[in-house]
């Protein structure tokens, strides 16, 4: 079925994300330019980038720990086809106002996918539960939504320094994410989330 979709006669460049199904599907995709986009630095990633030796025309990588890793694994790939793409975010203009932190709570904050694989928010428990036992003054908001969200919402139900937001865009967005004092990850591995560098351009500290 997927050489019957590139049945064309040339299909110009094709963009393996993370290079998913590069080795399975690279005879069928009739591309001019094979290229490999790396999001992620995965666990097993040596593998997966060995993989890719005689199959793509380029690499590119959003961070320089994983173009390391793809230029120690691929050295016959000239070094000119292994580059860096940097992530682009586009915060609001102007300063963003941060209150003291005496006699308040420290607003801690998740964003991204609520989804257990790789995000593992099912940590987040855990975590409020440490943040209690700490007695540290804190609320939890959770920004964006996923298959985990409900799950969640039930465990964290009555527990009012628990905030879920949903999903939101535009200055929706950055209203809720401009007020937090930390964006915090529960995941055990990440490429470089666009999240990180938005939390960290609203002076949001990891």
């Amino acid at each position: 079925k997927f050489a019957a979709r590139n049945a064309r006669p040339d299909s110009g460049v094709t963009v393996y994300h993370n290079a998913w199904g590069l080795p399975f599907l690279a005879d069928l995709d009739r591309a001019v330019r094979r290229i490999s986009l790396l999001h992620s630095d995965l666990p097993h990633i040596r593998p997966i980038l060995q993989s890719q030796l005689g199959l793509v025309d380029g690499i590119l990588c959003v961070n320089e720990a994983i173009w390391k890793q793809a230029r120690a694994c691929l050295p016959s790939l000239e070094r000119e086809r292994i580059a860096i793409v940097p992530y682009p975010i586009a915060p609001p203009e102007g300063d963003v106002p941060r209150s003291p932190l005496r006699n308040r709570p420290i607003i801690c904050g998740f964003v991204g996918r609520v989804v257990k694989e790789q995000k593992r928010v099912d940590r987040l428990p855990q975590l409020c539960a440490a943040l209690d036992a700490s007695e540290l003054d804190y609320r939890l908001e959770i920004l964006g939504d996923g298959p985990d969200r409900l799950s969640l919402e039930r465990q964290f139900r009555g527990r009012s320094q628990v905030v879920f937001h949903g999903r939101k865009a535009g200055a929706a967005y950055w209203n809720v994410l401009s007020a937090w004092d930390v964006v915090v990850f529960v995941s055990d591995y990440e490429g470089l989330p666009i999240s990180l560098l938005e939390a960290l351009s609203v002076g949001v500290l990891p």
